[in-house]
């Protein structure tokens, strides 16, 4: 018997690569706690939903590549967002999937959605450009994944990951008739979220859905080979509403309506006419656990 040692570096990518194949194609593995998921698998594993919608000035803005590969996936998403790429009439400048939709129909977040984690990679080539001060807004932002708010609503994302010069959370959820369109804030990670360019990072978002102060939002980031907890909030809502909006609704349905949020991915920014962004990431998992989430997105806890 032939024993490989770790210098045999051919010999332990086969390894690592049969490994990983073999732990994400288990029968049914995490199945029943994976709600969606548009990984490119390679092999063309089946995707469990699909995104609804592409907000893009133009069809180049959001395309399948093959590098920067990342294991175990026959493409990733480029996301190029230019000066002047306003879509809809909306404020800033975006390339983004929009809309989570599955078998069962759109998969809007709300209450009921109860504890979600949410898995995904970002590659930020070198030389990485942040937005600009946004020219009416009087200020720069920019969000790899944001959670939109109720259709019609002009209020910053209840939850996003944000990008500049380094990443930030935001949490922006709660009354918005009392706290107005644009209240919360950015928070710091707790290791800097410094961005660590040509190379991919793995992310695992959990948020615990409420309009009350009962809600959560953590955030983990591989460092080391390690997914590491950065950014921890309790004790606040993660969803935003309008009660004045809500009482004018004739109907339960109406008044439900309001109260979805839906997922957006790829980069939203502020107007900035002198960058252009771009940036890599896999696809998104939702699932009702960090395990089924971290084993389906990266193949590893």
């Amino acid at each position: 018997m032939k024993f490989f040692g770790p210098n045999d570096e051919h010999t332990m990518k086969s390894i690592t690569a049969f490994l990983f194949a073999a732990w994400v194609c288990l029968p049914g593995a995490w199945a029943e706690e994976i709600t969606f998921n548009t990984l490119q698998r390679a092999g063309g594993a089946p995707l469990t939903g699909q995104w609804e919608s592409r907000d893009v000035w133009a069809p180049d803005r959001i395309t399948n590549v093959t590098k920067p590969s990342y294991p175990g996936l026959a493409a990733v998403y480029r996301y190029v967002v230019k000066p002047g790429d306003k879509v809809g009439g909306w404020t800033g400048e975006r390339a983004e999937f929009s809309g989570m939709r599955t078998a069962k129909g759109v998969l809007w977040e709300q209450v009921d959605s109860g504890t979600q984690y949410y898995a995904f990679s970002v590659y930020i080539p070198a030389g990485w450009k942040a937005p600009e001060v946004d020219p009416a807004a009087e200020v720069a932002w920019g969000a790899v994944l944001q959670l939109h708010g109720p259709v019609g609503f002009l209020n910053s994302p209840p939850v996003s990951l944000d990008l500049l010069d380094h990443y930030t959370v935001s949490v922006r959820g709660g009354n918005a008739d009392v706290l107005g369109s644009w209240h919360g804030k950015a928070y710091e990670l707790n290791d800097g979220g410094a961005i660590r360019a040509d190379q991919w990072e793995d992310f695992v978002f959990m948020i615990k859905y409420t309009r009350d102060d009962t809600g959560e939002v953590r955030l983990w980031r591989r460092t080391d080979g390690v997914l590491k907890k950065v950014f921890e909030l309790a004790g606040v809502p993660t969803l935003v509403f309008k009660p004045t909006l809500e009482a004018k609704l004739p109907n339960a349905m109406q008044k439900r309506l309001a109260g979805v949020h839906y997922w957006k991915q790829g980069f939203y920014r502020s107007t900035s006419p002198h960058v252009t962004t771009t940036l890599y990431q896999t696809g998104l998992v939702r699932a009702a656990t960090f395990e089924a989430a971290t084993s389906a997105a990266f193949g590893r806890p």
